[in-house]
């Protein structure tokens, strides 16, 4: 009998497993983990970093600067411009150190630079 409840169980969480597996590759094609933009999708990763840049440049700011707004360190704010690693908290630093919306400061890249 015991073999029998066990056997259950291990069929259960096997669904339980492949029902996970399945909702959680499908959030990574948008965000990847802890709230990260996904790095497989390289050209979304990139317009991000050139909007983040554009927007810094555009105020007239620093590295520096842009890690004291935002309260973020100046390597979070380089790697966030190089794709290498850009967070939704780091964008929404961003926006709201330059009185954006995310909206706004994710258009910049396709506006011609002034």
């Amino acid at each position: 009998m015991k073999t029998k409840k066990r056997k259950k169980k291990t069929a259960q969480r096997g669904k339980k497993t492949a029902a996970t597996k399945h909702s959680a590759a499908a959030t990574t094609t948008q965000r990847g983990p802890a709230g990260r933009f996904a790095a497989s999708d390289k050209s979304a990763a990139g317009h991000i970093a050139r909007c983040l840049r554009q927007a810094r440049e555009r105020a007239g700011l620093t590295v520096e600067q842009m890690a004291a707004l935002t309260g973020r360190r100046k390597q979070t704010i380089s790697k966030a411009e190089l794709a290498t690693s850009v967070s939704e908290r780091t964008a929404l630093a961003y926006a709201q150190a330059l009185n954006l919306t995310m909206n706004e400061l994710l258009q910049l890249d396709d506006e011609p630079s002034e």
